[in-house]
C-alpha cells in the first residue's frame, strides 16, 4: 500500500510539472495554434514546442526556417498574429516584411521591405488580415492604420476623414464585434496624460472618441510592448481585463507577482509567459483560468462620467497651469547646462533623457550598473525589484536608442571591465549614439 501511494504521488508530480516549459530565450514567440489546437512556443532555429493537452506534456516539432535574416533578428524583430481561421503571421515590428507558418515551414509571404515606420504600434487582426495602428518611425509619430492585404501581399492604409486620435505609440487595443477599440497610448507631447477610449468602425472608416478612461495610471503604457494586441495587461501586481463592448474593466489579483509578460487564453485554460527575476529565464506555464482569476479586486466602467457645468473652471485651471509650467520651463532651461539638446521629435522621454545625459557626462570612464539604481529606487524597493526595474529601464532605453539612431540593439553600449576591479562591469555609450545626438546642437 505504501509503495502504491509513493508511486501515485510521483506520477502526479511528474504530470503536473510537465505543464511548465523553460524557454531557451527570454522572449520567445508564444501563441495558441488554432490549426492544430495546441499552445506553441518557438524558441529554437530547428523547431518549436507544442503542448499536448491529452498527454499533459510538451512535445518537440521540427520546423524549417526559410528566413532572409538571422534567426536572432527574426525573433527580435517581429510580432506574431494568429486567430481562429487565419494564417499564422509574423509581422515586422516596424511594418513591412511578413512571414507565415505554413505546414512545417516559416517563409516570407510579402512583397515588401522593412518600412521602419510603426515601431510601438498596436498590432491586431481583422478578418484574417494583419493591421497596425500608430507607432513611430523616421522621426515622427503616427495615427494611421495600415492593413496587410493577404491577396496582394502588400501594405495599404485606410483613407480616414474627420475626427482621429492624435499620433501615438504603445496603445492598448483589440477587435470586438467588427470594431477596433483602443485605450490611447503615449503621445509625442506627454505620455502621462489622461488616457482616452477610442473606436474605429471598419464599415464607415470613422473614428469615435468615447471619452476618458475611468482609471488614470501615470505609467500605464510603459510596459505594454508585445501586450498591445492582447486582452489582459499586468499593472502593479494586478491583472487588468478590458471588455470594451460591455464598457467595463476588471482587476484580478495576480498570484505570480510582477513576472508576467504575456497571458494567452483559450477556452478554460491560460498560457502564462513569466520571467524568472533571478536567472532571467522565460517560464511558460499552462494553467486553468479559474486559478488565476479567482480573486476579483475591482469591477468598474471603462469610461469616466462627464460632469457638466465645470468646463469653464477647468479650462481656467488648465490655462493657468500651462502658463506657470511654461515660465518655469524657460527659467530652468536658461540656468541648466546640458551636454545634449534633444531633437523635438526624439522618442526619448523622461528618465530616458536623463539616462542619456548621465551616460554622456561619463562617456570616458563609463557607468557602473549599480549607478543606474538611482533612477529606479523612488519608493525604497527590494533588491530584486530594483534589479528588475533597472533591467526593464535599460532595455526600453536601448530599444528606443536603437530605433532612433539605427545602431543595433546589442551595440548601444560597449561593455568593459573596471581597470582596478575586474568583477565590475562598465557601460560606455556607443560613439555613434553620441554623434547622433550631438548633431542637434549644431
Amino acid at each position: 500500500m505504501r509503495l502504491f501511494l509513493v508511486s501515485f504521488l510521483l506520477i502526479h508530480f511528474f504530470s503536473t510539472s510537465q505543464k511548465e516549459y523553460v524557454s531557451k530565450v527570454e522572449f520567445p514567440f508564444i501563441f495558441f495554434n488554432y490549426q492544430n489546437n495546441r499552445y506553441t512556443v518557438i524558441d529554437d532555429s530547428v523547431g518549436c514546442q507544442e503542448y499536448n493537452q491529452k498527454l499533459n506534456k510538451w512535445e518537440f516539432r521540427k520546423l524549417q526556417f526559410n528566413l532572409t535574416e538571422s534567426f536572432k533578428d527574426f525573433m527580435k524583430g517581429y510580432e506574431i498574429l494568429h486567430e481562429k481561421g487565419s494564417k499564422i503571421f509574423f509581422v515586422d515590428k516596424g511594418c513591412g516584411q511578413v512571414y507565415i507558418l505554413e505546414n512545417d515551414t516559416i517563409k516570407r509571404d510579402d512583397r515588401s521591405s522593412h518600412h521602419k515606420n510603426q515601431y510601438g504600434g498596436t498590432f491586431f487582426l481583422y478578418k484574417g488580415e494583419p493591421h497596425i495602428f500608430g507607432g513611430y518611425g523616421l522621426f515622427a509619430f503616427k495615427n494611421l492604420i495600415t492593413r496587410y492585404d493577404v491577396i496582394d501581399r502588400e501594405w495599404y492604409h485606410y483613407e480616414i476623414d474627420g475626427l482621429q486620435p492624435k499620433p501615438m505609440y504603445m496603445a492598448l487595443g483589440k477587435v470586438e464585434k467588427d470594431v477596433f477599440y483602443m485605450i490611447s497610448g503615449n503621445s509625442q507631447t506627454d505620455k502621462n496624460e489622461q488616457k482616452e477610449i477610442w473606436s474605429f468602425h471598419f464599415g464607415s472608416k470613422k473614428w469615435k472618441n468615447h471619452g476618458l478612461f475611468a482609471g488614470f495610471f501615470p505609467d500605464f503604457s510603459s510596459d505594454l510592448s508585445s501586450l498591445s494586441s492582447q486582452e489582459y495587461l499586468l499593472y502593479h501586481n494586478s491583472i487588468y481585463q478590458f471588455l470594451f463592448t460591455d464598457d467595463k474593466y476588471v482587476i484580478y489579483d495576480s498570484r505570480l507577482d510582477n513576472k508576467i509578460k504575456e497571458i494567452i487564453p483559450h477556452n478554460s485554460t491560460l498560457l502564462i509567459h513569466t520571467i524568472n527575476c533571478t536567472n532571467r529565464k522565460a517560464e511558460v506555464i499552462i494553467t486553468e483560468k479559474a486559478k488565476i482569476f479567482e480573486k476579483i479586486l475591482f469591477t468598474g466602467p471603462l469610461i469616466k462620467p462627464i460632469k457638466s457645468g465645470n468646463y469653464g473652471f477647468i479650462a481656467l485651471i488648465i490655462g493657468g497651469l500651462f502658463c506657470v509650467s511654461t515660465l518655469l520651463f524657460v527659467r530652468i532651461k536658461k540656468h541648466r547646462k546640458r551636454k545634449f539638446v534633444h531633437h523635438p521629435t526624439s522618442i526619448l522621454e523622461g528618465r530616458e533623457k536623463e539616462i542619456l545625459s548621465f551616460f554622456s557626462s561619463r562617456n570616458e570612464q563609463g557607468v557602473e550598473i549599480s549607478e543606474i539604481n538611482d533612477f529606479v529606487n523612488w519608493d525604497h524597493p527590494t533588491i530584486d525589484t530594483v534589479k528588475k526595474r533597472r533591467e526593464n529601464l535599460l532595455k526600453d532605453f536601448k530599444t528606443k536608442i536603437s530605433n532612433e539612431t539605427l545602431v543595433p540593439f546589442d551595440e548601444v553600449f560597449d561593455e568593459v571591465k573596471h581597470s582596478e576591479d575586474k568583477r565590475i562591469k562598465l557601460l560606455i555609450l556607443n560613439p555613434k549614439v553620441t554623434l547622433f545626438y550631438e548633431k542637434f546642437n549644431q
